[in-house]
């Protein structure tokens, strides 16, 4: 590490990859994006569901517990989607070339 004034730019330059691995990696990033997505609009369907269900004025306790059992699934699985897409967005971007690193003093 360079240090500079806080004025200068800072400029890192990597190799770029091969463009057959940089087309892979735009092809598993398109993916990882598209089944967030999915898996995104999937949660809120059901959230919307649920809530529906709890607009109903005759809500049982039997059936508070069933939504609540629900609720508790769609968070383990929304933390787990969470997970896993930052876990294979680390993966992707920690082999993509650094773009242009600019450091500037605020005043």
């Amino acid at each position: 590490m360079t240090l500079v004034s806080p004025d200068e730019f800072v400029q890192q330059t990597t190799p770029r990859p091969p463009p057959a691995q940089a087309e892979q990696d735009t092809r598993a990033l398109i993916e990882l994006g598209d089944r967030l997505v999915r898996s995104l609009f999937d949660t809120g369907l059901r959230l919307d569901t649920i809530r529906m269900e709890f607009d109903v004025d005759e809500l049982t306790t039997a059936a508070a517990d069933t939504h609540r059992t629900a609720i508790v699934d769609l968070l383990a699985e929304l933390d787990s989607m969470i997970r896993t897409t930052g876990l294979a967005m680390l993966s992707l971007t920690a082999t993509a070339p650094m773009g242009e690193l600019r450091s500037r003093r605020r005043r």
